[in-house]
């Protein structure tokens, strides 16, 4: 049973830390889940975002409609990390690999 209600209060100050990051306040989100726990759950959520979170998520933005509209195709181009991009794109003039049977064939 201690086990159970330790779980639930570290899950309540992960929660709270989520919600405060997503504010540019994690650090006080977390302490206030840890302190408080469900109760600083709802406080942190009460709170507005920072103005620092506020221009970096609007530059963020920015950044991602100018790409939109240069017309970038990969995570590569983007300059994003290799995990974001999407799986790679096949035309419809390349070939198909060589280990593949073509359609209506057997494969031999």
């Amino acid at each position: 049973m201690v086990i159970l209600l330790l779980l639930i209060w570290v899950l309540e100050a992960l929660w709270a830390a989520y919600l405060g990051s997503r504010r540019g306040r994690t650090l006080l989100g977390l302490a206030l889940g840890l302190l408080l726990g469900l109760i600083g759950v709802g406080v942190i959520a009460l709170f507005k975002p920072t103005e620092e979170y506020r221009v970096a998520q609007a530059r963020e933005a920015m950044r991602i409609q100018a790409l939109a509209i240069s017309g970038v195709t990969s995570a590569h181009d983007a300059g994003l990390p290799p995990w974001l991009s999407a799986a790679p794109t096949v035309s419809p003039t390349s070939p198909p690999p060589a280990s593949a049977p073509l359609p209506g064939t057997s494969g031999r």
